[in-house]
């Protein structure tokens, strides 16, 4: 084989193994000057001595392996051009992808022979030689040096500052191949970063299924309109199945040109109220150094570092971004605690120009409350000490004396060698959240001191809380109640029929009110005014029920007994009317007629007899109107004869001048309190005008049972019946609300059921009713 004219190549060897097995291929034929090198840190060190044509190395290599060698080589502006060659007796694929993904030039697999491996080399000799002097002039300039420690230092910061904070940052090109995932997706998720960069688990793949759908559509909106979403709150199911609230905001980042090219996810976990932390860049210093060496160099040299001051200036854009949307108030400062870098949450929280607060012409202890003056400062110097604070509270003053509530914590910030750079504090306004608190613990108060039962239960129905009131009610001990369900109790709280109405009517979401009867533990009949109210979340989702009852006995024992002073002065108005009508306006009509009748003895003309003749009709019709209307205000046969003889007689008039059937039953016609008897009896003429005037019914049925000191009624209609709830709640049925005042009045329970199907019926059951 012809010999190749070149000026002799240097190649790296960075393997014992593969510096043994070129010595054998490459014999005095084929020239090269060859450096070998025990490990790839070395390697590395002698770059900016003596750069070489090609670079030949392993994978596995002890301190630094062959992959990450190969990607910082690539990464580094001056040497990126030189080939990497992995020669290995690897044949796997995955290995080979491996490398390939860390920016290697070629992949062999041994053994090549000498030839082969000679070609192989001339092809990437070829394309080094060119760029080489170029290199080697660059790196006569001491600032390429110093630009190179300048980006890697800054960008090792910013992935330090992304590495520390308080909430889950995710970047993705726009075609949603993951950039950047921070560590904090693992203290929110509890599965491992490194599965989420490399697409094992999915942000998706964690959300709450109830908001799955609203989720993926406030994202496909954010990328279509490529308008930021800045809150979002969904669900996530971590891996230990616990349920977590988080807050998400999507920027689009938009380049030079006004393209799209990639997304910022921050996601947020608000179920502990944490506030989410944005990322910091290193110094703003740094940055703005870093720039304008790039730009110059941009200018200077090459279309490379061109690029690399675009992508680093698109970094420093979405840094910016990040931070302006941060609702916390972010300050970095050095280890002698110069500032660095505030963003202009501090113009929120302290009214003050954010630039004043940068050139120290003021400082947070000017707002700080007197009395709060001595901790700040002391905290101050204990994170200049390397201290990290979490969520220390203090105050301050500001305009026009408004007393705030600020909570700051305080992060140290090392580089990759644990060498401590600064300090980040997160300051957050808790005005608001500490506000609420101090609320609730007067609520607190005013519940706990209340003199009605207070109860919170969950959805399962178990008991929450209770305050002391509700407890002494039931005469049972605190940790006996909390955690049981209300039914363990509802023969001490409500009945049966009360609980499964309750029961009801709070399954579908609505609150409940009534009046609930009990005997309480020493024996005492109460009545208590009852109110429960389901309590709804941000998702319209039923969390807790909260019921207040008030005893209202004596309020009750009171409006009875007004009710029956009203009823008995009414019932004696009713009898000295009817009265009066009887024996005042009843013999005057009976004299009237009787002189009338008196002139038809008499001669008369035929015109005058007709006349007589209606005179005598109509009085006697008055008469008849005059008895019917004493016998309704006032029933003498219910004085005379008591209740059963006068219903059935006012049930007999009924039918006679009506279509209207009636069905009485009757058991034990004894006789029973007068006062009783004439509220049932009036109670019952009301349902039966009631029926004759609404219900277009044809037989009522009628069922009184007298059972020791009790009265069952059964009243029952076959009419078209009537909305209950519409007449109960929109007050139009004034003979109702009349019906249940009588039976209150006696201490009666008064049960109404109407539809089209069964018509009406009405149950009424009185206690007590003989002397």
């Amino acid at each position: 084989m012809k010999k190749i004219e070149l000026a002799s190549p240097v190649l790296f060897v960075i393997d014992n193994s593969i510096l043994l097995e070129l010595n054998q291929l490459l014999n005095e034929k084929y020239k090269f000057e060859i450096l070998q090198f025990s490990d790839a840190q070395y390697a590395w060190q002698a770059l900016a001595e003596s750069i070489p044509d090609v670079i030949l190395t392993e994978i596995d290599l002890p301190k630094l392996n062959g992959v990450e060698f190969c990607r910082k080589i690539k990464r580094n502006i001056l040497f990126k051009n030189i080939p990497v060659i992995f020669y290995s007796i690897h044949d796997n694929i995955d290995r080979k992808v491996e490398a390939f993904e860390a920016g290697a030039d070629d992949y062999w697999v041994k053994p090549l022979s000498a030839t082969e491996l000679w070609l192989r080399l001339q092809v990437h000799v070829k394309r080094t030689q060119n760029h080489k002097q170029f290199v080697g002039n660059l790196l006569k300039n001491n600032k390429l040096n110093s630009l190179d420690d300048a980006l890697h230092t800054g960008e090792t910061s910013m992935r330090l500052i992304l590495d520390y904070t308080f909430s889950w940052e995710v970047y993705t090109d726009t075609s949603d191949r993951i950039i950047y995932s921070s560590p904090y997706f693992e203290t929110i998720t509890g599965y491992r970063n490194a599965d989420f960069i490399a697409n094992k688990i999915g942000l998706i793949d964690l959300v709450e299924p109830a908001d799955y759908g609203k989720l993926i559509f406030q994202i496909k909106t954010c990328k279509q309109s490529l308008k930021p979403l800045y809150s979002h709150e969904f669900r996530i199911i971590t891996v230990s199945c616990e349920k977590k609230y988080l807050e998400i905001a999507i920027i689009p980042v938009i380049n030079d040109e006004n393209k799209c090219i990639g997304y910022r996810y921050s996601l947020k976990d608000i179920t502990e109220r944490k506030i989410a932390e944005l990322l910091l860049n290193a110094t703003q210093e740094e940055l703005f150094e870093i720039k304008e060496d790039l730009e110059h160099l941009v200018e200077a040299r090459t279309y490379d570092l061109k690029l690399l001051n675009k992508e680093l200036v698109d970094n420093r854009k979405l840094l910016n971004v990040f931070l302006d949307y941060s609702s916390a108030w972010e300050v970095y400062r050095d280890i002698h605690g110069k500032i660095i870098f505030i963003n202009n949450a501090v113009e929120k929280i302290l009214n003050c120009s954010q630039n004043d607060y940068l050139e120290g012409k003021i400082h947070i202890l000017d707002f700080v409350h007197p009395h709060d003056k001595n901790m700040v400062a002391e905290l101050y110097l204990k994170a200049m000490a390397g201290y990290e604070i979490e969520d220390f509270e203090f105050r301050i003053v500001g305009n026009k004396n408004v007393l705030k509530y600020l909570a700051i914590s305080v992060k140290q910030v090392y580089d990759e060698n644990k060498v401590r750079l600064g300090f980040r504090s997160s300051i957050t306004d808790k005005t608001d959240e500490r506000q609420a608190r101090d609320l609730a613990k007067k609520l607190q108060k005013a519940v706990e001191s209340a003199l009605s039962s207070i109860f919170i239960l969950n959805q399962k129905g178990e008991f929450e809380y209770v305050n002391p009131y509700f407890i002494s009610q039931i005469s049972l001990d605190y940790h006996d109640i909390i955690g049981q369900t209300i039914e363990k109790f509802r023969a001490k709280i409500v009945t049966s029929d009360d609980y499964q109405t309750i029961n009801k009517t709070l399954g579908s979401g609505s609150k409940w009110t009534g009046e609930l009867r009990r005997t309480k533990p020493d024996g005492e009949k109460i009545i208590e005014q009852v109110v429960i109210s389901p309590v709804f979340n941000a998702f319209d989702e039923v969390v807790n029920f909260v019921g207040v009852t008030t005893d209202i006995s004596l309020q009750k024992e009171m409006d009875q007994k007004i009710l029956k002073i009203v009823l008995q002065t009414e019932e004696n108005e009713r009898k000295v009317f009817a009265q009066e009508l009887h024996d005042g306006l009843g013999p005057i009509l009976v004299v009237a007629k009787h002189y009338t009748e008196w002139l038809l003895e008499n001669e008369q003309d035929a015109e005058n007899i007709k006349i007589i003749e209606k005179t005598v009709k109509m009085l006697s019709e008055a008469t008849s109107t005059m008895r019917k209307i004493s016998f309704n205000i006032s029933p003498y046969l219910l004085q005379e004869f008591g209740f059963y003889f006068a219903l059935k007689s006012f049930t007999e008039k009924v039918s006679e001048s009506s279509k209207m059937d009636f069905v009485l039953t009757f058991k034990n016609e004894n006789k029973f309190k007068p006062s009783i008897e004439v509220i049932v009896y009036r109670a019952l003429t009301e349902c039966i005008n009631n029926t004759l005037k609404h219900a277009g019914a044809t037989v009522i049925e009628i069922a009184i049972i007298q059972t020791d000191n009790r009265l069952i009624i059964n009243y029952k209609d076959n009419g078209k019946g009537f909305d209950i709830e519409s007449v109960w709640f929109n007050n139009k049925g004034i003979g109702l609300f009349n019906l249940k005042n009588r039976i209150n009045a006696v201490n009666g329970v008064l049960c109404i059921d109407s539809n089209a199907e069964i018509g009406t019926v009405i149950n009424i059951e009185i206690n007590e009713i003989r002397e």
